[in-house]
């Protein structure tokens, strides 16, 4: 409940002109995971249907290209409303489910891809087993779920991250520190963890204060670190 009502207090000011900043100017970490996401699905395929679960306003799914029968679930009204405003504005079809994510099995389609961005890193091990599992019930053969978590393995992530909670100002639902879902995806019969990949160097340094970020930008001209994301891929078994 606590997450909700964080998550929904960061939406209710944001604006279809501040989605259309963020998909055409900022946040390249979710270009960068649209563009993965793409390329795991052979040129040509047929309609692919894909869900974000957990989609908030959905800027992820705006990037993926004109194969995905797009849907978005999540439990913030006023982000799915916004999302389709902007859907809308892009003229791309979109459903979306106003629904708790761990009630997924409540919709009675079935995906070819199933994924989240910036989601299971707030949620204990069961809870990701649980939701990992019911994501599992909603895959199609061939289809994949895909994961990405803030990287806490990569050194100016994480740092910034303990930084902004010792003097009290980090925004967003406390963090797991996560590396992938081998543990989890033990627990789940008919699930395999296929790859861990990384991405988006450029956003790791983005909550560091200034002489930390220098230092750190210095340090990784020598020491290659980890990108912002870590990208988790599972398939059926």
């Amino acid at each position: 409940m606590q997450q909700q009502i964080i998550w929904e207090e960061l939406s209710k000011n944001k604006t279809l002109n501040e989605l259309l900043d963020i998909y055409y100017n900022q946040n390249s970490f979710q270009f960068e995971f649209a563009t993965l996401l793409n390329g795991l699905f052979k040129p040509g395929s047929k309609t692919l249907k894909a869900i974000e679960v957990g989609s908030s306003f959905g800027i992820t799914s705006s990037h993926l290209d004109e194969r995905f029968s797009l849907s978005l679930l999540d439990l913030d009204l006023n982000a799915l409303n916004l999302a389709e405003e902007l859907f809308s504005y892009l003229g791309r079809e979109v459903k979306t489910y106003h629904l708790d994510m761990f009630k997924i099995n409540n919709i009675t389609d079935t995906f070819d891809l199933l994924f989240n961005s910036g989601v299971l890193e707030h949620f204990s091990f069961d809870e990701r087993v649980k939701l990992l599992n019911e994501m599992r019930k909603k895959l199609n053969p061939g289809g994949k779920i895909v994961i990405a978590i803030p990287n806490h393995y990569s050194m100016p992530y994480r740092s910034g991250y303990i930084y902004l909670n010792l003097i009290k100002r980090w925004p967003y639902p406390e963090e797991y520190k996560i590396f992938d879902f081998s543990r989890e995806v033990k627990q789940i019969d008919g699930l395999r963890q296929t790859a861990r990949l990384h991405i988006n160097r450029a956003s790791i340094y983005d909550f560091l204060p200034k002489p930390l970020k220098l230092l750190l930008q210095v340090i990784g001209k020598v020491v290659i670190f980890e990108g912002y994301l870590s990208v988790i891929i599972m398939e059926n078994a």
